[in-house]
């Protein structure tokens, strides 16, 4: 089961949260999972920003919670429903204290444009990659099927890399907080030190970033490693709370 969208709630802890923040990891662990069992929901994946060697940019936001989803509508509706312990509330038992606890709030929907993968091992980083592009209307379909047939599956190719993905955002009206970058490429990894080989691979065989084709237009540039705390497919979270 595969969905077409991505739904990514962003967050920080705040420092009143921080004595907290392991048993808030756990309970959002699992609520995610609650998620990821709803109609319409493919997978949820929970994952924590880090600093790595190869970073560009500092990511704004320290905790990220995702959902693969069928439209838009069904991770509205979910925040609708809340949870099955708490139905309306879509924190739970956290719901009066998630305010003081967590800030800088957003949540961003994007468009999966784009799919590949290596082999079905699995890794426990993701690497981001996000950017704006300015492009016209001409030039967007060549660099879509640039990026799709040749740069992706270059990069997915590498050891350690499993699977990428291509998004773009959807805005939505009930969307929260700055859209920032209009793109993503997302890579699941073995480690932070496997996408950094990669690129050095690529600088080593005089390869330009962005292949030097598109590298004029590319602005807001931002490469950011996240390690996974959390993922449950649509089945197996379903099982686990049957």
């Amino acid at each position: 089961m595969q969905g077409s969208f991505w739904s990514i709630v962003k967050a920080n802890v705040a420092p009143e949260g921080a004595d907290r923040e392991d048993a808030l990891n756990e309970w959002w662990n699992d609520h995610a999972g609650e998620y990821a069992a709803k109609d319409g929901f493919a997978r949820a994946w929970r994952m924590r920003a880090a600093e790595a060697d190869g970073s560009i940019g500092a990511p704004p936001h320290r905790y990220h919670a995702v959902y693969e989803i069928d439209a838009v509508a069904t991770f509205n509706r979910a925040l609708e429903e809340g949870t099955d312990s708490h139905p309306g509330d879509p924190w739970g038992p956290w719901q009066s204290y998630v305010d003081r606890y967590v800030l800088d709030w957003e949540r961003t929907y994007y468009r999966i444009l784009h799919r590949e993968e290596a082999d079905p091992g699995r890794g426990r980083w993701w690497a981001c990659v996000k950017a704006d592009l300015d492009l016209d209307e001409a030039q967007e379909p060549e660099f879509q099927e640039w990026y799709n047939g040749k740069h992706m599956p270059e990069i997915v190719a590498y050891p350690g890399v499993h699977r990428g993905w291509r998004l773009q955002v959807e805005p939505d009206d009930n969307d929260l907080a700055p859209r920032r970058q209009r793109f993503w490429g997302v890579y699941e990894i073995d480690a932070p030190e496997r996408f950094a080989a990669a690129r050095q691979d690529r600088a080593d065989r005089g390869i330009e970033p962005w292949d030097g084709i598109w590298l004029p237009h590319v602005s807001n540039f931002e490469i950011s490693f996240y390690e996974l705390l959390s993922e449950e497919g649509h089945e197996e979270a379903r099982a686990a709370r049957a």
